[in-house]
């Protein structure tokens, strides 16, 4: 499996590459909707509704292909993070295939164009920097944001930690990684909405009971736009 790009990303080059990209989403109205950017509405099934029928770490599914073609992220990325996960929902008596992202209680967070789930219990991802010990740590509400954030760096590693929330209800998942660590920086990448307001809230609290740690929430980076994924999506068809 290839890995993303060797080279490392310092936060200084991750805000110079957002602060640059944003100017070109400023002039958009606060009430900005793009259609062609909207996928139908998706459900979350428990994972009693699922059964894992088969998993493998190589994505070979077309309609997987061209979710994610749609979505901009990078294949290779792909690849790297998620599994292609076929399961049986036991709700619909449907078979379908997503893609999944191991979480840190060896399950999976499952996505696809009209679903979203978890194989065993849900929970939070965990992903290492590649600086021993290092002084910051991004925070992302799910997988998408995350991989169209490393696709809008063009693959490369980050030098920080970083946690995939998947959904809002992990969230006091985050406390033992962020609590006494000594993280001088706690980037948060939430939505533009009143449940990513509650989440920068939860955050902000948990970051001030630490000294010399301070939060510092990146969504204005992609308002208004509704979040970071949605906005790299109107950045590429801006281009386009």
């Amino acid at each position: 499996m290839v890995k993303p790009k060797a080279e490392l990303t310092a936060m200084t080059d991750i805000e110079r590459i957002f602060q640059s990209s944003s100017q070109e989403t400023k002039h958009l109205p606060q009430n900005f909707v793009n259609p062609v950017l909207d996928f139908p509405a998706v459900k979350h099934y428990p994972c009693s509704a699922l059964v894992m029928k088969s998993k493998r770490k190589s994505i070979q599914s077309k309609g997987l292909f061209d979710f994610l073609k749609t979505l901009g992220i990078s294949t290779e990325i792909a690849q790297y993070y998620f599994h292609e996960v076929c399961v049986y929902n036991k709700q619909t008596q449907e078979k379908l295939k997503t893609l999944g992202f191991r979480n840190e209680d060896e399950g999976f967070e499952l996505i696809n164009p009209f679903f979203r789930g978890t194989i065993g219990s849900q929970a939070i991802s965990f992903i290492r920097g590649t600086m021993p010990k290092p002084e910051s740590i991004h925070l992302f509400k799910d997988s998408l944001d995350f991989l169209s954030f490393l696709s809008k760096l063009g693959g490369k590693k980050l030098l920080a930690d970083t946690i995939i929330l998947h959904a809002t209800t992990c969230l006091e998942q985050i406390n033992p990684y962020i609590c006494n660590y000594g993280y001088k920086h706690v980037y948060s990448w939430m939505s533009n909405d009143q449940t990513g307001q509650q989440a920068k809230a939860y955050i902000q609290n948990l970051v001030s009971t630490e000294e010399e740690s301070k939060h510092k929430p990146m969504n204005m980076l992609y308002a208004p736009c509704k979040d970071l994924s949605k906005w790299y999506q109107q950045q590429l068809q801006n281009k386009s």
